[in-house]
């Protein structure tokens, strides 16, 4: 197989050099390189060029050459480009004895040991460069070559120059402005970024911008002679974008021309814009949206007097607190001021406060804006303009009057607490009151007492206000209340009205009398409060007006005995005064209990138990439940001894001493019969060869009792009868009586049987199919036996199966042994046959293979199919190549698995024809042709991984792509993702071990590419490097 070199490979992959005579003195002349006149050009996407294919080189006293290096000197695109020998000069380099290395870091191709120069020119002269970069750096490249002769004399260095031609200039980056809001006068501006610097000529280039539904030209600025060009676009009044601006196409040139150094045109194409959704443009000002006036009604000094004024705004702002907002009066013009802390970015809040003076009887007016400092701007900084609120919705008309005259007079409301019958009647029983009362809001309201100030209130911003009247000399009487208004900027009002207070501090005097009551039929008894009142008085309510109560008036059967009731007396002002009354609740005469008389029979035990709630079982005339007596019986136990009636006195107990004897009758009965037990339903009786039996006495062997006395046992047929008979049921009769005349009679039947076998039933012939093992052979376990009463039975045996053999048909004849245990007795001298028939075996029908196609890329060590013989006896087989067809020499067996071998196998032959013979145990054969299919999928199809892991586990520590040899010519590079190749090979047969100038690649993602030179195929893919 021919052998490739691609010196682009990973690392520094360097031997050690000997240099002959390195420390002798070199002696004779050096060797001469004379390069051909002139450059190399080499053009981008067109693949390597030759770097001189006339350099020569000689020496006048030296034959052989010992090294040579020929050095790329400015790698400016780093590992994107390299130098090389073709497949052929590697050939010759090895059958020379050479060793050609290559270093991908310093540029360096060496070629050592010792050969012709004419081998050394010859290697000079394929020599080739080639840079895979998309866009090359374009300065030149220089190529140097030195020789070594055997001497160890150098020749002076000689120089190539390699020109970069038709790279133009690129753009390779774009930058925009910052996520943002842009505003009014505002600059958007983009930077495109160029591979190398570029001059505009003429006009100006244009981006062209789309700015909500509106497009726009964002134009050139600066950056002539570098590799940056600025463009900008000034956001005007009216534009907005809310979703971010947008790039719709390439650079415009507008009359321009944009060149490189060479004067040649700049590639202006934009492969990808960059993500502008968060470039916002807001270009629209906000204004005052509506105006919401405060609420109608009158607003004057003394009461509510500050108006609020709130302004919606279009978009959220922000608000200089100098701002404010200009209302027309009656009485002039005024500013409300900012309100900073209930304002917000979507609403403005302004306050006025009415003084002294301010006056309005037609409703206010919203005149204007008056700005200061930074004004109002939205977020954006887009100023607010429209201060006269030209495009707010305003009220046209309102009912909002300006009052700074004096308020009116105040009320006085009512005092609390308020105890009396009402809450409004001014009449209380404590001390402790507060004085409530209206006026205008915010007013000082001074309260009198029958004439005379006795302190001040402030009303809220309701109107409301209350005095706490606790502290002063309150006295039991009446008092005449009422209260003036104002505050420092207004008259005081006149007096307000007048209102009535009555302080009652004393309550009711109140005696009681005691109570008895007896319960009625429906178990309730009820008192009135005028039967425990004996009399009451009070200083001011009379006792017509005094409210009189019980906290208990109806008693039940849980109030039994003496009761401590609370009677209340209440007077108007809410004084009450409480007395203690005792009432004593009684039993009905009116209770019974109803009483049953019982019949019970004797159980098991010959015993009976009675319980109260069998013989009283209700209870009327009472509130009460049987849960409320207790019940005590004369007799509740009874047994044999008691059978027929007897009374039976029941004793019931109550609360208040309460003691009543009831009478009952308890019937007692034996209804139970003897109980008989202690043998089966039928007896076996196993008898000797006379097949008599002499019948047992049962009497003694079976359990006869009864829950009192038994009084009479017999059996029948009588002991010492002697049965006879095989197989047939012989009845027994056992009868028992009690003394209370129960009878029981108990039967079961005897069946004489014989266990003695008498002869031998040998099994049917067992025909069995060609091939059944012994051990799973289905061998009867038990055999027919006759026993001397004529009966049969079947009997375990075991088989000795000693003539037998599952592979040869025919009749083999087997004994057995009975395994009679203690059930059995056989004194015979016949032993159990089995006869075994084996069948004769069918023929193989049919050989199937389980897949005949397989891919270039499958595995060879993994099996193509599987082999299998439709064959319904045998299922061992053996398979064989029958050597018919040519084709066979690439496929083998092992085995029923059928392989595939890539060794010589032609690369464009798609169908191959095999013969397989089966050949089964006994010797049948029979054979089949295959047609087996490859296919070689395009090199895109092919199943490449994507992952290794050169971690020295030895599992997927190396990485390839076997499948290729069958490919012709093949190429594959690894490269790293700077654009650094780092390994390279023409043998599909060799992998990469992670491995690049002798140490290990760091983990991540690289790249490969598989070049076919005969298909003319590339593909491209990411590996990705692992350890762990």
């Amino acid at each position: 197989m021919k052998r490739t070199l691609l010196f682009s490979i990973i690392g520094v992959m360097l031997y050690g050099i000997a240099y002959p005579n390195s420390d002798k003195a070199m002696a004779g002349a050096a060797p001469v390189i004379n390069t051909t006149p002139g450059y190399t050009e080499f053009e981008p996407g067109e693949g390597a060029v030759t770097i001189d294919g006339a350099v020569s080189v000689s020496d006048e006293d030296s034959p052989k050459a010992s090294k040579a290096i020929v050095k790329l000197t400015n790698l400016l695109d780093g590992g994107n480009e390299i130098i090389n020998i073709g497949p052929d000069v590697v050939d010759l380099a090895n059958d020379s004895g050479l060793t050609v290395n290559y270093n991908f870091t310093s540029g360096e191709l060496t070629i050592t040991g010792e050969a012709d120069f004419s081998v050394y020119q010859r290697i000079f002269r394929e020599v080739t460069y080639n840079n895979v970069s998309r866009f090359p750096n374009t300065e030149d490249r220089v190529v140097s070559y030195a020789i070594f002769d055997t001497d160890g004399n150098q020749s002076a260095d000689q120089f190539r120059i390699i020109k970069i031609k038709n790279v133009p200039a690129v753009i390779t980056d774009m930058e925009v402005v910052p996520e943002g809001v842009y505003g009014i006068g505002d600059a958007v501006s983009i930077v495109l970024t160029l591979n190398r610097p570029v001059w505009v000529n003429g006009g100006v280039p244009a981006l062209t911008l789309l700015i909500g539904d509106k497009t726009v030209s964002a134009t050139y600025t600066s950056g002539s002679g570098s590799d940056e060009l600025v463009f900008s676009y000034t956001v005007e009044e009216g534009d907005l974008d809310g979703d971010g601006v947008a790039f719709t196409g390439a650079v415009a040139l507008e009359g321009a021309s944009v060149v490189d150094s060479e004067d040649e045109p700049a590639d202006l194409t934009i492969d990808q814009f960059p993500d502008t959704s968060g470039v916002l443009v807001d270009g629209i000002r906000p204004i005052v949206s509506a105006v919401t006036l405060p609420e109608e009604g009158t607003y004057s000094v003394c009461g509510a007097n500050v108006m609020t004024f709130t302004l919606a705004m279009s978009e959220p702002v922000t608000v200089d607190a100098g701002v404010v907002l200009n209302v027309v009066m009656d009485s002039g013009e005024v500013t409300a001021t900012l309100d900073a802390e209930k304002s917000s970015a979507e609403s403005l809040v302004f306050n006025y406060a009415v003084v002294s003076g301010n006056q309005d009887e037609n409703g206010i007016v919203v005149r204007a804006l008056t700005l200061h400092g930074e004004g109002i701007k939205d977020q954006a900084g887009n100023e607010l303009t429209d201060v006269g609120m030209d495009h707010a919705a305003i009220p046209a008309e309102n009912n909002i009057l300006i009052d700074g005259s004096a308020p009116p007079p105040p009320q006085v409301t009512g005092v609390s607490p308020d105890t009396g019958v009402s809450d409004s009647d001014q009449i209380t029983n404590t001390a402790a009151i507060s004085v409530t009362g209206t006026a205008e809001p915010n007013m000082t309201v001074n309260l009198l007492v029958n004439g005379d100030k006795v302190g001040e209130a402030m009303t809220d911003e309701n109107g409301l206000w209350s005095y706490d009247a606790t502290a002063l000399a309150w006295e039991e009487g009446q008092y005449e209340l009422s209260a003036t208004a104002g505050d420092g900027e207004c008259n005081p009002s006149e007096a307000s009205n007048s209102m009535l207070l009555t302080l009652d501090l004393t309550g009711p005097e109140l005696t009681t009398v005691n109570q008895e009551v007896n319960l009625g039929a429906n178990g309730e008894a009820s008192v009135t409060v005028s039967s425990l009142v004996e009399g009451v008085s009070d200083n001011f309510t009379s006792a017509e007006e005094i409210v009189l109560a019980v906290d208990t008036e109806v008693f039940t059967c849980d109030h039994l005995g003496e009761n401590e009731v609370t009677v209340t007396a209440t007077d108007a002002a809410g004084n009450v005064a409480e007395k203690l009354a005792i009432v004593t609740v009684t039993l009905s005469n009116d209770l019974s209990f109803t009483v049953e008389n019982v019949e019970m029979a004797l159980d098991e035990n010959g015993e009976a138990e009675v319980s109260v709630d069998q013989l009283v079982t209700g209870i009327s005339g009472t509130c009460l439940t049987m849960e409320d007596f207790t019940f005590e019986l004369s007799k509740s136990v009874f047994g044999c001894a008691d059978v027929g009636t007897n009374e039976v006195e029941i004793t019931v107990s109550g609360a208040q001493d309460f003691v009543r004897v009831l009478t009952a009758s308890v019937v007692i009965m034996d209804n139970t019969p003897p109980v008989v037990t202690g043998t089966a339903a039928n007896i076996d009786v196993y008898v000797d060869a006379s097949g008599e039996h002499v019948l047992a006495d049962y009497l003694e062997l079976l359990t006869i009792s009864d829950n009192c006395t038994v009084a009479m046992q017999a059996q029948n047929p009588a002991a010492g009868t002697v049965l006879s008979g095989y197989e047939t049921p012989h009845p027994i009769t056992v009868t028992a009586v009690d003394q209370a005349g129960n009878e029981t009679t108990y039967e079961f039947t005897i069946t004489l049987k014989s266990n003695i076998i008498a002869s031998l039933v040998d099994p049917e012939v067992l025909t069995v199919t060609w091939g059944t093992l012994p051990e799973v052979l289905p061998v009867p376990d038990q055999v027919e036996v006759v026993l001397v009463s004529g009966a049969t039975a079947m009997v375990d045996v075991v088989w000795d199966i000693q003539h037998y053999d599952e592979m040869t048909p025919g009749i083999y004849q087997n004994g057995g042994v009975l395994e009679l245990g203690d059930e059995y007795s056989y004194t015979g001298d016949q032993q159990p046959s089995l006869t075994i028939m084996v069948d004769e075996k069918s023929l193989p029908e049919d050989i199937l293979l389980s897949d005949d196609e397989f891919s270039v890329e499958d595995d060879p060590n993994a099996p193509l199919g599987i082999l299998t013989t439709v064959d319904e006896d045998d299922d061992q087989h053996t398979y064989a190549l029958v050597g018919e067809n040519e084709d066979e020499q690439y496929f083998y067996l092992l085995g029923d698995r059928l392989f595939w071998s890539p060794a010589d196998m032609p690369d464009g032959q798609q169908e191959f024809v095999i013969t397989v013979s089966s050949t089964d145990r006994v010797g049948n054969s029979i054979s089949k042709t295959f047609t087996i299919t490859r296919s070689k999928p395009d090199l895109d199809d092919l199943q490449i991984s994507n992952v290794f892991s050169p971690n020295g586990d030895g599992i997927n520590d190396d990485w390839g792509v076997s499948s290729l040899r069958f490919y012709g010519e093949v190429k594959l590079m690894i490269f790293e993702r700077s654009g650094k190749m780092v390994f390279v090979t023409y043998n599909p047969e060799e992998r990469w071990n992670g491995r690049y100038e002798g140490g290990d690649m760091p983990v991540g993602a690289y790249y490969y590419v598989i070049e076919l030179g005969e298909e003319r195929q590339k593909r491209r893919g990411v590996l990705n490097l692992i350890r762990n």
